[in-house]
């Protein structure tokens, strides 16, 4: 079977599937949807593992930069007023992450080796998260997702980044 014919199928499987799911309240069925949307991807229970943390960890991240950066601001401004800090959140959060972690870098608000570490973390998410044809359909190709290894090596990295701005943030 060619891989467009493979693909076809695979895209006719879901669709079906997720037909099947939306039509009934049954877990059952979402579960045989999700086995389906996680083999798509290759991936294996311990695969998933990975994946989920690794989005869990980039999500703390995230929120933690955009954190550290209000606080390191408020701190060299006038006014440290509620609705001024909110604002002050919000323009932060808008900015994209590699962004934030510049700024947070040039700050000096984070050291360089823990903005390293959140750019391999982000760098490791987005190969995840956004497809390239190039690297195939499953995430075979991501080693930290594939690699026990790999992946508790980048997870100590991001829980290193973790602990710093987490220690940052106290008073």
């Amino acid at each position: 079977m060619n891989e467009k014919a493979g693909r076809d199928r695979i895209v006719h499987a879901l669709r079906d599937e997720a037909e099947a799911a939306a039509s009934q309240s049954s877990s059952n069925a979402f579960e045989q949807l999700w086995g389906s949307l996680r083999s798509m991807l290759h991936l294996n229970n311990d695969e998933l593992g990975n994946f989920a943390n690794l989005v869990t960890i980039h999500s703390v991240l995230d929120r933690m930069l955009s954190l550290l950066l209000v606080l390191g601001i408020a701190r060299g401004t006038r006014s440290d007023s509620p609705p001024a800090v909110e604002k002050l959140l919000h323009e932060i959060a808008d900015l994209g992450f590699a962004k934030r972690v510049a700024l947070a870098e040039v700050m000096q608000l984070i050291s360089a080796e823990a903005a390293g570490d959140v750019r391999e973390v982000n760098r490791v998410r987005n190969k995840v998260v956004h497809w390239k044809p190039a690297q195939g359909f499953g995430l075979d190709g991501v080693e930290e997702m594939t690699s026990k290894t790999a992946f508790e090596q980048l997870a100590a990295r991001g829980a290193r980044t973790i602990v710093e701005i987490w220690k940052s943030l106290e008073p």
